[in-house]
C-alpha cells in the first residue's frame, strides 16, 4: 500500500452562487491552478485535477435531485489518501440559507459517481445489511468513524 504522502491529495472548492445546470456541463474538462470567476458559472478555486471537477458535479447533480437549491450552500470536495478513487464531498449551506449540511462520498470506477450522501455516519454499515458503503479506509482517512452496533434478541 503506498504511503498517504505519496497519495494524491487534491483538494477543490466549489461556489455555487447563481449556478445551473447547463451552467456546470459548460465547464471544461481540463483544469487550471488559477482562480476563476464568472457571473454566467462556478468559481472555481485551487482546481489542479479534472477529477475533482466531475466529483462536483455529480455531487452537484445530487444535490439539486434533493431539492436544495445549489444557489445556497457551497461545495467541496477532497480525495481521500487511503484511496484515491474515492472522495467526500462537503455541502455547507451559505449565510441564510435554509439547507441542512450534508456529506457524501463518490467513487470512481470507470466514471465518478455518488453512492452515499446524509448528515451522519456516511458510508457506515446500515442495520441490515451490517455492510459498508464506503470502505472503512477511506472513512478513517478523513477521520470518520463509525458506531459500533450491537445485536439484541428477544425470546
Amino acid at each position: 500500500m503506498p504511503s498517504a504522502s505519496s497519495l494524491r491529495r487534491h483538494t477543490a472548492l466549489l461556489l455555487l452562487a447563481g449556478l445551473t445546470m447547463s451552467g456546470l456541463s459548460a465547464c471544461s474538462s481540463s483544469a487550471s491552478t488559477s482562480a476563476s470567476s464568472s457571473t454566467a458559472g462556478p468559481t472555481t478555486t485551487s482546481v489542479d485535477d479534472p477529477d475533482l471537477l466531475e466529483v462536483i458535479s455529480e455531487a452537484s447533480k445530487v444535490v439539486t435531485e434533493k431539492g436544495i437549491d445549489p444557489t445556497t450552500v457551497t461545495l467541496t470536495a477532497t480525495a481521500s489518501t487511503a484511496n484515491d478513487s474515492w472522495m467526500r464531498f462537503v455541502v455547507t449551506p451559505r449565510a441564510g440559507s435554509s439547507a441542512q449540511p450534508l456529506y457524501g462520498f463518490a467513487h470512481q470506477a470507470q466514471n465518478w459517481s455518488v453512492v452515499a450522501m446524509g448528515s451522519s455516519n456516511v458510508g457506515c454499515p446500515g442495520s441490515s445489511t451490517g455492510t459498508y458503503t464506503v470502505p472503512k479506509s477511506v472513512l478513517n482517512s478523513f477521520g470518520l468513524t463509525c458506531p459500533s452496533t450491537t445485536t439484541t434478541s428477544s425470546t
